[in-house]
């Protein structure tokens, strides 16, 4: 059995890192960095097929020189469910791979420290956390909607990284197919799973281009398009949780406003809530209000771009948002969670 365990770990570390780059020299790098630095370690309740307790943790440090903060990682843990047997090793793998994305995304952006005042806020594997610049190591403040963006980003990517092998591509899930054909064969009751059809609607909103998703994390997401008046990144929201979380809620404002990310920090705190408090109760109505909020999002974008290129992407983009958005609010309908039901 630990020879089995090794082996997936080693299959997960090296799947993932094919999502960050197809360059075989940087996949090697990532993969020797990554297993310099992070140390995995299993749950001792462990519940065959399933997980309720995997995580992953950086474990850093704060330096204080001249009243700036510098933080150090001294390494990550990753925590799995131990595998007790390999009758229904599905849920393992997939845990592995979500796991393991966190623990990439942290060390592409773990240099990034922004101060503001009174708050300093730190990029954690795709994740934002506000802490008192007074008290670094406490006082801590998660954005619900970094999280809520996050986890499920990083669900799709760990089942795109894996199930490449059963020919079953980003691109094939992200529009909406190869979902029924994972749940038909395995089922999908672990992760995030049924949060992925407003994952869709969240990853299309935040594109700029159209461009071929079967690698997350390939230079497409980091480079930029020059416009006349701008640089823009062909997904602000897949770049984003690669290389600088705090990136999202610029893009956000800029074609919004503050009140309307609070208003999605607070609806992501609700559906984050419900779906770990609440046997994964999505509600309808948050699920719907945040839709609204994403549509205006990008239709402003539309609006204020004077770039005729980035115009005519941009429309396409819309007529696939809005298909991405019935078929949202008709599957989170038909799961029949809303308040009047409750």
């Amino acid at each position: 059995m630990e020879y089995l365990i090794n082996n997936e770990i080693n299959s997960a570390i090296c799947d993932v890192a094919r999502l960050i780059s197809n360059d075989e020299q940087q996949i090697n790098q990532l993969v020797e960095i990554l297993k310099k630095m992070v140390t995995v370690q299993f749950t001792q309740n462990a519940i065959e097929g399933t997980s309720h307790a995997a995580g992953t943790d950086p474990i850093i440090d704060f330096k204080e020189e001249n009243e700036t903060f510098t933080v150090v990682c001294n390494k990550i843990i990753v925590t799995l469910p131990y595998l007790l047997s390999a009758n229904n090793i599905h849920h393992f793998r997939i845990d592995a791979r979500h796991e393991f994305f966190h623990a990439f995304a942290y060390l592409l952006n773990n240099k990034i420290i922004r101060l503001n005042v009174d708050k300093m806020y730190f990029n954690l594997g795709g994740k934002i956390n506000e802490r008192s610049m007074y008290n670094p190591r406490c006082d801590n403040n998660d954005s619900y909607a970094s999280i809520l963006f996050n986890e499920i980003v990083t669900d799709l990517s760990a089942y795109c990284s894996y199930y490449p092998k059963l020919n079953i591509s980003m691109n094939q899930i992200l529009n909406g197919n190869g979902l029924e054909t994972i749940n038909n064969t395995y089922g999908m009751g672990n992760g995030y799973c049924q949060l992925f059809p407003l994952g869709m609607c969240v990853i299309k909103a935040f594109s700029n281009y159209n461009c071929d998703y079967d690698r997350l994390g390939q230079n497409k997401f980091e480079a930029k398009y020059q416009s006349d008046s701008d640089k823009v990144y062909y997904n602000d929201l897949l770049y984003g949780i690669l290389y600088n979380p705090l990136s999202i809620k610029d893009s956000f404002i800029k074609y919004t406003s503050e009140e309307d990310w609070q208003t999605l920090e607070n609806i992501a705190k609700k559906i984050v809530t419900d779906f770990k408090e609440k046997d994964r109760k999505v509600d309808y109505d948050n699920i719907q209000e945040f839709l609204t909020v994403l549509a205006k999002y990008l239709n402003n974008k539309y609006q204020k771009t004077n770039d005729l290129i980035l115009k005519q992407q941009l429309t396409i983009i819309i007529a696939e948002f809005n298909e991405y958005y019935k078929k949202a609010l008709n599957y989170y309908g038909n799961l029949g969670y809303n308040r009047n039901t409750r």
